[in-house]
Parts: structure tokens; sequence; C-alpha cells
């Protein structure tokens, strides 16, 4: 039995949904390690609040999985989740650059979630945006905060985590380009095998009407071969007990052999006694024939059906002079009319 296999759409939704609950293990952890391990209240308050935030969009992100909408919103997630970043590290007493490192994965997550160049793109440019404006508004006291690192080492930390992000970025955009290029080659490839898929459908409907009359012509043949076996022997009933079979054409052992299973055929079905051989226009190849010939006279008489030949030829009689056939099977000679008279009147006939 065949696996059905996913559709885009379905393997989307499978992605947004192992995404909500990797994004609510985060938001878990981060609550714990929080509680735990941060003193300051107004760090704590700011920690409790991206988390907040990050909660209430992955509840929007789970009830929306499923809308034709769902790459957007994904979108629109991992950019709040940026600016819950921001909010959480410009609201905090101190600045060590220890948040930025946050701001490294949303293009990868991106990738892996919708696997859509454009909306790599987008989260990328924003992302790198907030990187490099708040931690500079921090670093140069815009934003009040707390350096736990002098001023020129943040500035170098911070130029480090931009080229890395724009490293990561940059490999997602070619990982993004190899896959648009897979993706247009399996759908070409999915359209021709849709295209011979069809393709062979119609053969195969053309191969079926084409048996279907094949089907037809050989029924066709099979009528018109039981006429002329029927036409090969005529049987002509001529009383109650008496019948004619009338035989024209060339007698070869395969006619014959038709020929004696019509007329044994009729002879029992009718009860029979008398039957008339009019050998007018019959043709013989050669006398190999005769003793089939013969046979089924001799099959005719074992029926107990008197046998009477007319019409035979002068080829035919020299034939049968020159082989072995015993003559006496052939019965009783003569005219038609006169042979028709006595088995319609036994009693004259005597």
């Amino acid at each position: 039995m065949a696996l059905a296999t996913p559709t885009p759409q379905q393997s989307l939704v499978e992605r947004i949904r192992l995404l909500v609950i990797a994004q609510t293990v985060m938001v878990g952890l981060i609550g714990i390690a929080t509680w735990f391990l941060v003193e300051i209240p107004k760090e704590r308050a700011g920690v409790a609040l991206g988390l907040a935030l990050v909660t209430t969009i992955n509840v929007f992100l789970y009830l929306l999985r499923k809308s034709r909408h769902a790459p957007r919103i994904v979108v629109v997630n991992f950019l709040l989740i940026v600016g819950v970043i921001v909010l959480t590290d410009a609201t905090g007493a101190q600045l060590s650059g220890m948040n930025w490192t946050l701001y490294l994965i949303w293009p990868a997550l991106t990738m892996l979630v919708l696997r859509e160049l454009r909306y790599v793109l987008v989260v990328s440019v924003v992302t790198l945006a907030a990187l490099i404006t708040f931690p500079l508004l921090e670093i140069y006291g815009v934003i009040s905060l707390e350096l736990m690192i002098p001023a020129p080492m943040l500035l170098l930390k911070l130029i480090i985590f931009v080229v890395v992000f724009l490293i990561l970025t940059s490999m997602m955009i070619v990982i993004g380009l190899a896959d648009q290029r897979s993706q247009k080659v399996l759908a070409e490839h999915t359209a021709l095998i849709t295209n011979q898929q069809a393709e062979l459908a119609q053969a195969n409907q053309s191969l079926q009407a084409g048996n279907h009359q094949l089907q037809a012509l050989a029924q066709r043949q099979e009528s018109l071969l039981n006429q002329i076996q029927l036409l090969e022997a005529p049987i002509i009933r001529l009383g109650n007990n008496a019948i004619l079979l009338p035989i024209t054409g060339m007698l070869d052992q395969q006619r014959i052999s038709h020929i004696r299973s019509a007329v044994l055929q009729q002879i029992y079905q009718l009860r029979a006694q008398h039957l008339i051989l009019d050998m007018t226009g019959a043709l013989l190849p050669d006398a190999s024939v005769l003793p089939d010939f013969a046979d089924m006279l001799a099959a005719i008489k074992l029926l107990g059906c008197e046998v009477r030949v007319t019409g035979m030829t002068s080829e035919i009689v020299q034939q049968l002079v020159f082989t072995d056939v015993d003559l006496r099977i052939f019965g009783k000679t003569g005219q038609l009319e006169q042979l028709i008279q006595e088995v319609l009147q036994p009693s004259k006939g005597k």
C-alpha cells in the first residue's frame, strides 16, 4: 500500500506547529532561567514583558497556522520576536551584548520554516537593521544603560556579530536559491510526469477502444464463420424422415470434417432415415480426400440412415475406381428426381 505524500500546505502547517512548540519551550526555559538568575527587578520585568509578548504571538500563530496567510504571519512572528529582543535589551539595566546572539537565528529559522527566499530577505534586512541600530544607540548612550564592557570592546563585539550575521544570511540565501532551483526542476519533472501519465491514459483508452473493435471484429468473423459452415452443409428436409444435402465447391479435408459434423447432428435431431447426397458441382482436389469422404458416409450409416448419392462427375467416379474405397459405401445412385421420389414414396421405390 503506497503512503500518501503530504501536500506543500500540509508540510507548512506541520513546520509551523513544530515552530510553535519550539518557541513555547524557549519561553519556558527563558522564564525559568530569569526567575532563578536575574535579580535586578527592572531586567526581570523586561524579560517577563518580552516573554508575555512571545507567548501571545505563539497563540495567534498556532490558531492561524492553516490560514493561507500563514507564511506572512510567520514573518510577522519573527519580526515581533526581534522587537521583543530589542525591547528586552533596551529595558535592561546593563549592557553586555549577550542578547545580540539571539539576532542570529531568525534568518535560518525563516528558511527552515517557510523555505522561500523572499521571506528570508525580509526577516534578514529587518533583523540586521535592528542589530546595528539599537546596540549603537545603547553603546553611544542614546539609550541609557550601564555598560558592562568598555564601549570600544562592545563596538568590536557588535561588528563581529554583524559579520557573523551576514555570513549566516548569505548561506541562507545560497540555500534558498538552490532550493528554489530544486523546486523548479521538481515542478518541471512533475509536470512532465503528469503529461506522460495523461498521454499514457489516453493511449490506454485508445488501446481499449481498439481492443473493443478487435473483439467486435472477432465476434463478427466468428458469426460469419458459423454462417459459412452452415452454408457448407445446407441440409434440406424433404419429409418426415428424409433430408437432402447439396454439395458444391472444393471438398478438402477441413470442409469434409465440417460437413460430417453438421450432417450427423441433423440426422440425429431429425431422426432421418434417408439422406440424398447431391454432389453436382462438387470438386475434389485429389484422391487423398476420398477416404475421409467414405468415413463420413460410414458414420451416417451407423446412425441408421440410408445414403443415396447423385450428381457425381466423371472425374470423381474415375478417382473412386482407382482407389481402395469400398464403393458399396455410396449406397444407391441415380438421378436426383428419381431418388427424391423413392424416399418420399418408399413403396414405389421398392
